[in-house]
């Protein structure tokens, strides 16, 4: 909810406007005074995160309202969706039309199913955007070279969300688009399960700095065996590099484990994609609040109970992918490879 004049989010209820057959919630703004009532769209949110999510696809406004229509057997028309586009697309519309015409004929997505301890995870690629916006060759090789060859090594060791092993981490507290992501797509989510999707097909469609999501990552410890998982939603900035995860609930999340996990995904991608951790940042986000630190900064106890220990020796991998650059020649031994 936002005020209708300033845009700010500080809104309180303000009585309520009893009229023939129904009553309106009026709201007082309480950064620039003024008082509004809510009106319900005509449309459901539903409806409008599936058509700008289908024109940032890479079809025109006329297809579109089509494509809609006939989803959700209702009558929108394509001026309506240029202004869902305008008013609910962040920010990538602005080098939409750019990136068409300069990939034109190309896909504009990539997607390879992988399956983890018995779950199947689609990794999706924005090649629009990979190609535009990553200046990390390295990033760029791992990516596109990924389904020629994970499927082969990718279920071995433990799993990233496994380890508790941040000993001290300075965690960032902000609002920011991702917050507002998570806010707008909770709107358009009917079923719960489909929350996590919904959040990242957002962020991929309308987001100019996502680029690929539920990305596979391992590598080999010397200390805790092998490592996996898959990125919820990679980012890039300028030179940096974001690892982002939904995390329900934020707040209440027990911040050393996510900070663990998150970090040996940067720690796996760092190694892989040959870009220095100090060129990546961390974050998990709902829709209140991002949680955000710096992977290169925490303090790390890597003492593993006997459990751990047994699970790591257990699951030691046998072959080896090589770093990006190289990715097309697995040859070395992976368990003599170390981050």
């Amino acid at each position: 909810m936002e005020c209708k004049f300033c845009k700010s989010e500080n809104i309180v209820k303000d009585g309520q406007r009893k009229l023939c057959q129904k009553t309106n919630q009026k709201y007082l703004c309480t950064n620039c005074g003024k008082r509004f009532s809510a009106k319900k769209g005509k449309f459901d949110k539903a409806v409008i995160l599936f058509a700008i999510s289908r024109y940032n696809s890479g079809i025109s406004l006329a297809r579109t309202a089509a494509l809609t229509n006939r989803t959700f057997k209702t009558s929108v028309d394509p001026a309506t969706i240029s202004r869902w586009v305008g008013r609910f697309g962040n920010d990538y519309r602005r080098v939409r039309d750019r990136l068409k015409k300069n990939n034109k004929g190309k896909e504009i997505v990539s997607t390879k199913n992988f399956i983890h301890f018995g779950l199947v995870y689609p990794f999706i690629l924005h090649q629009y955007k990979l190609k535009e916006f990553c200046i990390h060759q390295g990033l760029k090789d791992y990516l596109v070279s990924l389904d020629s060859w994970a499927d082969k090594y990718f279920n071995s060791g433990m799993r990233c969300s496994q380890l508790k092993t941040v000993l001290e981490v300075e965690l960032e507290e902000k609002r920011n688009y991702l917050c507002s992501a998570v806010g707008f797509v909770l709107g358009a989510c009917t079923d719960l399960k489909e929350r996590h999707a919904l959040v990242q097909k957002y962020l991929l469609y309308n987001d100019t700095s996502t680029i690929a999501t539920e990305v596979p990552v391992w590598a080999y410890d010397k200390k805790l065996g092998a490592i996996c998982g898959h990125i919820d939603v990679l980012q890039v900035k300028s030179d940096c590099v974001r690892i982002a995860d939904y995390k329900p609930a934020a707040r209440t999340q027990d911040k050393r484990k996510v900070a663990s996990q998150l970090y040996w995904y940067a720690r796996a991608l760092s190694f892989r994609a040959r870009i220095p951790l100090e060129k990546i940042i961390c974050c998990f986000f709902d829709e209140e609040i991002c949680m955000e630190f710096e992977p290169s900064r925490v303090k790390l106890d890597l003492r593993i109970d006997s459990e751990i220990s047994r699970n790591a020796k257990e699951n030691q991998p046998v072959c080896n992918i090589p770093s990006a650059g190289n990715a097309l020649q697995a040859s070395a031994a992976f368990a003599k490879e170390t981050i």
